[in-house]
């Protein structure tokens, strides 16, 4: 079995939703690279990212657009993104991406399939 971490962006703020309610909020702060940070140092491979912003709004905001791309570039993980996808092109990465799906992950050219 493999664990995988996950990161809830919801206006920009790591946080758990009790059982999904937006109007029961724990935030953990508006730094999630350094959640993910902690995590890889951990020995995480994958991350998964849930933006509950766009779930709520059906709109990713461009905060956690740009949050998410940090993520991928820079947190040495493979990146699962959810929530608020209503089609292919909502999660298709730039061409520098591999995907499926939406699984993100920045490939270096020594590891490039």
């Amino acid at each position: 079995m493999a664990v995988i971490p996950a990161i809830d962006l919801l206006d920009g703020h790591v946080v758990r939703l009790r059982q999904g309610r937006y109007d029961q909020v724990s935030d953990f702060g508006d730094q999630p690279e350094r959640v993910a940070q902690g995590y890889r140092e951990q020995g995480a491979t994958l991350l998964h990212v849930i933006d509950l912003s766009a779930a709520r709004d059906g709109r990713r905001p461009a905060r956690h657009a740009a949050i998410i791309r940090r993520l991928v570039e820079g947190s040495g993980m493979a990146v699962q993104v959810g929530g608020g996808i209503g089609s292919g092109t909502t999660c298709a990465p730039p061409s520098t991406w591999a995907w499926r799906g939406c699984w993100w992950a920045r490939w270096r050219p020594s590891s490039r399939p």
